[in-house]
């Protein structure tokens, strides 16, 4: 038993029992007190201090009650009893009263007596913990009671043992028991047996008295069985200082966990693709010069794919393409540059040729200021194309007769050379092609993109793209076209060569496909018919039903669900071919046959007789999600022994004539039934099979379908969101220069060269109306000569301007001739639509901002919604500008104002207190050179200055009797005086302008050692600027006369003072700095 520090009282007058616990007690060397009359144990038990009672029943015999005595403490006293072997049944009693356990007077049960009492201590700990839990437990309650109950966190509330004294309604219903069965229960049967340790530590933790949070994760078991993560923390409940309890809260992270594992398992798919995909794929990210110009580029991650190709090694990882390659083209650099700062993807072709390989790169942003590229060798075919391209007199008869077509075309891309199958292909013949411009060949609007590729075969770059061409009759030939380039030999451009591919029927095809995806995506509840020939290629079928035929001896034949065939008939008989079906009646009764005997029958082929003919036939039906699509025929036999009566009769029926009918009967095969039904359970089963891949493939169409159509919302949702990334990036920037640049022209320019990096946009100018009236004011420009920018600004070229201020909308202007003097060269080669939008806060126009762009470009709403943004945002952009020009102003008024009137204060005090002329003005100075060398921020530096000012401010209210009384103050009016710091703080807390400065009014009477006024503040307890002033005061105090003083101290006793006084009166630090400026003397202030 561990001594608890309890004081034991035993009261007994039994000498037996006495000896032995005392021989007990006395072993294990505790404290005890013996008592054999009442009133000694009343004393006793009042002023014991932590009394733990052994009472012998036999006292309550002999007239004395010390039970009732205890039971009616308000701290109540820990009681166990000493028992005669009679009296067992009157302890067990009053075990329901408060006894804690008891002991008989026996021999062997009294050895054990300090084991029970060990027993009895622990017993009544937890009593007293649960007690003071449940204690605190209605204290939470009361403050927290709401807060508890409606937080969707879990709260638990248990003691040391793990015992549930509450848990709030989201707990109750996150575990899936009832709050009677969770109150009955330990917090242990929620923990898994593999985290109960955790539950340990804790508790352990706790117990050792640690009163900190403590965090971790833990999973628990919910009445369905089901185990969930939680992220858990736990806190003492503690009551006067002592743990009594701990509090558990909790957050399901359930779905958390799952996300990070499903993100865990995407991104090893991810790298698992990347790392066997076929491409070369690399990242890296740009480095820049201090002008942000791009000058070269760092590899982050690769691919093996994209090592194989380039022939580097992992080495290259953390190394830029100027270690690795130092003659790399800088075209490479400034492309991949404009990419990871514009965000913009590229796609090309180019030689590298460092590496002597062409490749085909597609580079895209992945992150700001990094780029990606996946690239592919197409070295070897750019090489097999220059070999046909340039090799013309030795490969003439082969693009004569080839299955491409070949065109030659001159500087002036006139057609030199044109093949047979290229004039076939478009319908002409050679002569009516030859000298022509290749262009009115092309469908309409390719010619924008030849002439765009036109600068590659400039630089005797080959290229390889889908182009669309117009055939004679006015139909579009799409084709694959590779290009070369005919250099001479000093690179200059002779013109070009092509090979094209006619991909027409692909194209046919695939429209043909996107039509049939679409006919089997409709609902099968609509009215649209699904075809068979929807979901199987016919010469498929019709391939399949004949070679069963073949095999099997049988007629077949696939039909509609009414009869009608859809597949040519397999191994007919002349009797149904040649007789029966030509007839009318005939024809219509095997229709009527086929859909009987091929309806849908889910136990099996129909078996029977035909309908018509009368030969056997045998059916099975092809469905498709319930739904009757066709019919699978099989039959024209004769059985063995048939009765060929009713069938002879049929001839007369439907007019045929009698002999040919019964020649052609005897032709019919003859097959035994049990042969025939095993072939009908063959077609019952094809049919099965095709039925299922029906499904399979309308599932597929509509797969394909519903991911086209995503595919679409997300390239539309992908080039919103870019928008909306644009414009947020450009707020963002907005923003900043706002912050960074004083004036509105900084901001505007900052703004302008934001905006051009947002393509398609190539420049952009700002006018500003002047003063309210109609004359434009040229604010900044960016990528637009200055001197035409200008020139807008006149009303002779203000034709779509004076719109957009007139009506103050936007407009869009792609006749330039009303926007741009067309006699300005610099601006012709360039800009072909303009832009004009109004910079509106309001109603109130401010100027107008102006877009300029080189490409035609496709403008809808969302692309008008962003323009019209920017100038909304740049309008408010100005707007704040101005206001805080205003604001900024009206502060610097107001400061000037506030400081002139703080001297005043200053200036008056003096005046009042008779101070030494100056004073105020010089330990300014002084604290301002130490807050200095303390290295204090400028706005620091201002509130330091005004509590420097106002640093007796709080003798405001101390009375001029005791101020300026000339003789010593009385130990109380010094009472009063050393009120003057608290005085300055009522003072000033009230004025949120000065609150800041606070510091030295209210503290600067404090000492290092903890002795100062008015709070006694010790060492860096004192703010920084109290410190530094409690030295400046007595520095200028001691270094000027005063009335009590009359001579002033020498510099060499002031600084001794100091050294004297430093880390008892002094802040060590502000000494030695004080120090140091007084070493210097550089004549920034000068020291009496």
């Amino acid at each position: 038993m561990k001594n608890n520090h309890y004081q034991y009282v035993i009261f007994s007058q039994d000498a037996t029992v006495v000896s032995q616990l005392k021989l007990q007690f006395q072993k294990l060397g505790l404290e005890y007190s013996l008592v054999h009359e009442l009133i000694s144990f009343q004393e006793l038990m009042e002023t014991a201090v932590r009394p733990f009672s052994l009472i012998d029943l036999d006292l309550i015999k002999l007239g004395m009650d010390p039970l009732s005595l205890l039971f009616e403490r308000k701290n109540q006293v820990p009681v166990f009893l000493l028992v005669p072997a009679e009296n067992e049944d009157t302890a067990i009693e009053l075990l329901d009263h408060g006894v804690l356990d008891y002991c008989l007077k026996q021999e062997d049960d009294l050895s054990r007596i300090i084991s029970a009492i060990g027993r009895a201590e622990r017993l009544w700990q937890a009593m007293q913990s649960r007690e003071e839990a449940e204690i605190s437990l209605q204290e939470l309650r009361t403050i927290y009671g709401l807060l508890i109950e409606t937080t969707q966190e879990y709260i638990v509330l248990h003691d040391f043992e793990g015992r549930i004294l509450y848990a709030n309604p989201a707990f109750v219903e996150f575990s899936g028991y009832s709050m009677e069965q969770i109150l009955s229960s330990n917090l242990a049967m929620f923990i898994p047996d593999d985290q109960f340790d955790l539950l340990i530590q804790n508790r352990d933790r706790r117990t050792q008295g640690e009163v900190s949070r403590i965090k971790y994760e833990i999973d628990v078991y919910l009445a369905n069985g089901s185990r969930i993560p939680l992220q858990a923390s736990s806190s003492p409940i503690l009551r006067g200082g002592k743990a009594v309890g701990i509090l558990f809260t909790a957050s399901n992270i359930f779905v958390q966990k799952t996300s990070q594992t499903a993100l865990r398992e995407s991104e090893d798919r991810y790298r698992n693709l990347i790392a066997t995909m076929e491409q070369g794929l690399a990242l890296h990210e740009i480095i820049q010069d201090d002008q942000g110009k791009v000058i070269d580029y760092r590899f982050l991650d690769v691919n093996e794919s994209y090592l194989k190709q380039t022939g580097f090694s992992r080495e290259i990882l953390g190394k830029t393409v100027l270690e690795i390659l130092p003659g790399v083209e800088p075209s490479w650099i400034e492309k991949y540059g404009r990419v990871a700062l514009s965000g913009e993807p590229l796609n090309f072709e180019d030689y590298v040729a460092s590496l002597g390989k062409y490749f085909e790169v597609n580079a895209y942003c992945p992150a700001p200021k990094q780029f990606a590229v996946i690239c592919s060798d197409i070295t070897d075919r750019h090489k097999m194309e220059a070999a046909i391209l340039l090799s013309e007199t030795r490969y003439r008869s082969i693009i004569e007769t080839a299955n491409e077509g070949f065109l030659q075309l001159d500087a002036n891309h006139h057609i030199t050379q044109v093949n047979q199958r290229m004039a076939e292909m478009l319908g002409y013949t050679q002569e009516e092609m030859f000298h022509r411009p290749v262009i009115e060949f092309f469908f309409a609007g390719e010619e924008e993109d030849f002439y765009r590729e036109l600068s590659f075969r400039k630089q005797g770059r080959s290229g390889r793209y889908e182009r669309k061409y117009l055939h004679k009759n006015g139909s579009i030939i799409w084709a694959i076209v590779s290009v070369g380039a005919n250099l001479s030999d000093s690179n200059e451009y002779l013109g070009q060569f092509a090979l094209v591919t006619d991909i027409s029927e692909q194209k046919r095809t695939q429209q043909a496909l996107q039509q049939r995806i679409y006919a089997l995506t409709q609902p099968f509840d609509q009215d649209l018919p699904v075809d068979l020939t929807d979901l199987f290629n016919l010469e498929e079928l019709q391939k399949l039903q004949d070679l069963f035929a073949k095999s099997t001896g049988v007629a077949s034949v696939i039909t509609r669900p009414d009869g009608t065939p859809i597949t040519q008939p397999s191994n007919f008989c002349s009797l149904c071919k040649d007789i029966i079906r030509k007839t009318d009646i005939g024809l219509k009764n095997c229709y009527l046959s086929d859909a009987y005997i091929g309806q849908q029958n889910p136990h099996g082929p129909l078996i029977q007789p035909c309908l018509s003919g009368g030969l056997w036939d045998a059916g099975a039906s092809i469905t498709v999600g319930g739904k009757h699509i066709a019919n699978w025929l099989i039959g024209q036999i004769r059985s063995e022994g048939q009765d060929e009566k009713n069938i002879l009769a049929y001839a007369q029926r439907i007019g045929a004539d009698a002999q040919l009918f019964k020649e052609a009967l005897d032709n019919v095969p003859v097959m035994p039934l049990e042969q025939f039904e095993t072939i009908a359970q063959m077609v019952y089963l094809l049919s099965n099979e095709l039925s299922i891949r029906a499904y399979q493939n309308i599932q597929q169409a509509r797969f394909i379908a519903e991911k086209q159509k995503t595919e679409l919302a997300l390239s539309e949702s992908l080039r919103q969101t870019k928008l909306h990334v644009q414009e947020l990036q450009l707020l963002h920037q907005i923003d900043r220069a706002m912050t960074n640049h004083e004036t509105i022209e900084q901001v505007i320019a900052t703004i302008l060269r934001q905006i051009i990096t947002l393509a398609p946009i190539q420049a952009a100018v700002v006018y500003l109306l002047e003063n309210n009236s109609q004359n434009l004011k040229l604010i900044t420009n960016a990528n637009f000569p200055t001197e035409l920018a200008a020139n807008f600004a006149k009303t002779k070229n203000r034709n779509c301007i004076n719109d957009v201020m007139h009506n103050q909308k936007l407009i869009i202007e792609d006749n330039l001739d009303q926007v741009v003097d067309r006699n300005c060269e610099n601006c012709k080669p360039y800009y072909s639509v303009c832009m004009v939008v109004p910079l509106l806060i309001g109603d109130q126009l401010k100027g107008v901002l102006q877009i300029f762009t080189s490409k035609n470009m496709d403008i809808d709403m969302d692309w008008r919604s962003f323009v019209a943004s920017l100038g909304l945002q740049v309008a408010i952009a100005i707007d704040r500008m101005e206001l805080f020009a205003g604001m900024k102003k009206a502060k610097e008024d107001l400061e000037i104002a506030y400081d002139a009137t703080l001297e005043g204060w200053s200036r008056a005090l003096e005046l009042r207190e008779r101070e030494t002329a100056g004073h105020s003005q010089r330990v300014v100075e002084i604290t301002m050179l130490l807050g200095e060398a303390f290295g204090l921020k400028q706005d620091e530096m201002i509130h330091l200055r005004r509590g420097a000012l106002l640093h007796d401010i709080g003798k405001m209210g101390i009375s001029d009797n005791l101020l300026l009384k000339p003789g010593k103050l009385s130990a109380d009016e010094w009472i009063i005086m050393r009120k003057h710091p608290e005085f300055a703080y009522q003072l000033l807390n009230g004025i949120p302008y000065l609150r800041p400065a606070i510091d030295i009014p209210y503290c600067h009477h404090e000492k290092w050692d903890g002795s100062g006024y008015p709070r006694g503040l010790k060492g860096t307890e004192i703010p920084l600027a109290a410190r530094i002033f409690a030295l400046v005061d007595v520095w200028d105090a001691l270094s000027n006369s005063r009335p009590y003083r009359p001579d002033a101290w020498s510099e060499t006793d002031i600084l001794q003072y100091f050294k004297v006084n430093s880390g008892t009166h002094f802040d060590p630090l502000v000494v030695e700095k004080f120090m140091d400026i007084i070493a210097v003397k550089n004549g920034a202030v000068s020291f009496p």
